[in-house]
């Protein structure tokens, strides 16, 4: 298997991207079966669609990540514990109970799913009237958590001091770009940032009345979403990272609330049949502006070569074969096996498909304890950088006062050979091609 992978990666990759493809189209129907146990038919169906059409959930439908595949198990888990307030079976605690096990293998912060189970066990056992058989239910879910949790990763518990120590350092470490935030800090990036960036404002906004009618109305199944949400909120707060990716296993849920909030306004204008689905129809399109438009936009950008494979062509094309490159990460991929998540340079000779060869140095930030008379000094005639990389120091100046520094005097002193941006139908980063020769010994 090593020596196929080496021989072909590309079909390991497919494997897993078409899992991903996999995962998110059958979450679909489970947000739209959400919906109708909820908020109704119509609702369910808004949600469906907007998630659907959602950008940030296109795109992470086609890398082999964890993401999708949490969207899928926590919908699965959702409806579970969804069920449960129709039948508090034993059998229906323990498909639930499993259900949120499963989820919480697939990425641990989706533990956020036991406190909607419990509010699920919760309401069935205020209407049970056999309290015996409700607690023998809720028992029997409870104990299908780890049950499932550790069937589908027996490895944790093999390998505990590992599995606690790489706990341990994800909830701990910080990252460039995406740390440094207070919990109320936090709440208000995804809530201004993140959620507008993913479904656009006017989901956004119609979510925030949802979500407040959910808790007014307090019906049992509205309060298991509300419940969801506020959990997985909760645990964004207080984390030390802030990414936009996080919100993918409540985003249908949050459509849903603007789709209830659609629903129920338009029931409240006690319109006609036809001018209620004139209104409806048009809300929908305004809805689905902002995150059809992203979708369209990535696609446009997928099909046609990025700036890090424009990057590439320019240096193969017109760089002098021979020289010596150091670039950081998200630029040309030069060097094979090209990845993220290493943490020690790559220093190699390359040769490129033209039969050139050059001598290249990958790093996680050029600016990254060297200075531009180091890069001199150790023989780098051309230096790659990319504002994926850049902005994120300029942007904290203060914090990384050094780093910061080093690309300003790259920008000023440097001879700028050529600049890749992206457009509306070129997708990456700005990516920026200097020659150190023009550089003044002054440099710091």
């Amino acid at each position: 298997m090593a020596e196929t992978f080496r021989a072909s990666p590309s079909e390991f990759f497919l494997i897993g991207r078409l899992l991903m493809v996999a995962f998110a189209v059958f979450g679909f129907p489970l947000v739209h079966q959400i919906g109708r146990q909820t908020l109704g038919e119509r609702a369910g169906l808004i949600a469906a669609w907007l998630t659907a059409i959602c950008p940030l959930l296109v795109a992470h439908a086609q890398l082999v990540r964890t993401d999708t595949a949490c969207f899928f198990f926590a919908l699965l888990a959702l409806a579970a514990c969804l069920r449960l307030l129709d039948d508090a079976s034993p059998g229906r605690q323990l498909l639930a109970g499993a259900a949120v096990g499963l989820a919480i293998a697939t990425k641990y912060s989706l533990a956020a799913l036991l406190p909607v189970l419990l509010v699920a066990d919760m309401l069935t056992l205020r209407s049970t009237r056999r309290r015996d058989d409700g607690w023998l239910g809720v028992a029997l879910g409870l104990l299908a958590v780890p049950a499932a949790f550790a069937l589908t990763s027996p490895y944790f518990f093999i390998e505990l001091p590992a599995a606690l120590a790489d706990v341990r350092y994800e909830t701990s470490k910080g990252h460039l770009g995406a740390d440094t935030l207070s919990p109320w800090r936090n709440l208000w990036w995804y809530v201004t940032q993140a959620f507008p960036a993913s479904l656009g404002w006017p989901v956004t906004l119609a979510a925030g009345a949802g979500l407040v009618l959910l808790a007014w109305r307090r019906r049992p199944s509205e309060l298991l979403l509300l419940t969801f949400v506020l959990a997985v909120m909760l645990e964004l707060a207080f984390s030390r990272l802030h990414w936009e990716r996080w919100l993918i296993p409540i985003l249908p849920v949050v459509a849903l609330a603007a789709g209830g909030a659609l629903c129920d306004g338009i029931a409240r204008l006690r319109l006609g049949a036809r001018p209620a689905r004139a209104v409806s129809a048009a809300a929908v399109l305004v809805f689905s502006l902002a995150p059809a438009y992203g979708t369209i936009r990535l696609g446009l950008q997928h099909a046609n070569p990025s700036t890090r494979r424009a990057a590439r062509d320019w240096i193969v094309a017109r760089v002098p074969g021979g020289s010596h490159i150091a670039q950081e990460w998200y630029t040309a991929p030069l060097v094979a096996d090209d990845f993220y998540g290493y943490s020690r340079d790559r220093y190699a000779p390359v040769t490129v498909d033209s039969g050139k060869r050059f001598l290249v140095l990958e790093r996680h930030a050029l600016a990254d304890g060297r200075t531009l008379v180091d890069y001199r000094r150790e023989g780098f005639e051309y230096l790659v950088a990319s504002n994926a990389m850049y902005d994120r120091y300029l942007a904290e100046a203060d914090r990384y006062a050094a780093e910061a520094e080093f690309y300003r005097t790259l920008f000023r002193e440097g001879e700028l050979l050529e600049q890749f941006s992206p457009s509306r139908v070129r997708g990456g980063p700005i990516i920026r091609v200097y020659r150190l020769a023009a550089l003044t010994a002054r440099s710091p």
